[in-house]
């Protein structure tokens, strides 16, 4: 569901899949026995909807990827506790948990910061580069660089009214969040990369730049 939704923002593949594949991820056709999670998650989503099932698969993923490594380093001839320590170091290490987030915002309506954030804002930005426009306080730092009802949509911080205002009119038109959503991306995309970041600080500073395009 996250995933496909982030694909199709993002002109990727649509089998596009960060679980396996460390680093880098890889694609459902290129995993061997592909079919027989397909066969389970399709008539899955189907029955209990498509975000329960992706939340099933996310859930699942972390017993399933500690159970898979502690039998493999076990198999390397590991003991028992080396073996369950390296389970759970994997499963739960950052990579893993960013991955099973990382296309959280992607099939949301929109991300939502209800407190003014002392930095940046970057659960916003991170939204914002899944195609997912964002609700925050107009205080907050990264309100600067989107527009309000055209990339996102602010309000005054303590001001619940006005949030719950800005939710109901993009649940009731979830045209206008996709909009938000996809100028939000291309906002991120073209000004807001760690790309543009390093450009501004080399030259704030007198480094000549790469001319190669941006990404």
């Amino acid at each position: 569901m996250g995933s496909g939704s982030c694909s199709l923002v993002h002109g990727g593949s649509i089998f596009d899949n960060t679980l396996e594949g460390v680093p880098l991820g890889s694609e459902w056709s290129q995993i061997p026995f592909v079919v027989l999670p397909l066969i389970v998650i399709t008539p899955l989503s189907a029955t209990i909807g498509p975000i329960a099932s992706y939340n099933l698969l996310i859930l699942s993923s972390f017993p399933l990827t500690a159970w898979a490594t502690f039998l493999l380093v076990r198999r390397l001839g590991f003991g028992n506790l080396a073996s369950a320590f390296a389970g759970l170091a994997f499963a739960f290490s950052p990579y893993h948990i960013e991955k099973a987030m990382g296309n959280l915002a992607a099939g949301a309506v929109c991300s939502v910061t209800l407190n003014a954030e002392l930095g940046f804002g970057m659960p916003a930005l991170e939204a914002a580069a899944q195609g997912c426009t964002f609700v925050c306080p107009r205080v907050a730092g990264v309100s600067s660089h989107f527009r309000d009802g055209v990339e996102a949509f602010y309000f005054d911080e303590g001001d619940s009214e006005g949030l719950a205002r800005i939710l109901k009119r993009l649940v009731d038109e979830p045209r206008l969040a996709h909009r938000a959503g996809l100028a939000a991306w291309e906002r991120a995309r073209t000004s807001l990369t760690w790309r543009h970041h390093a450009t501004a600080i080399a030259t704030a500073v007198g480094v000549p730049v790469s001319a190669q395009p941006m990404r």
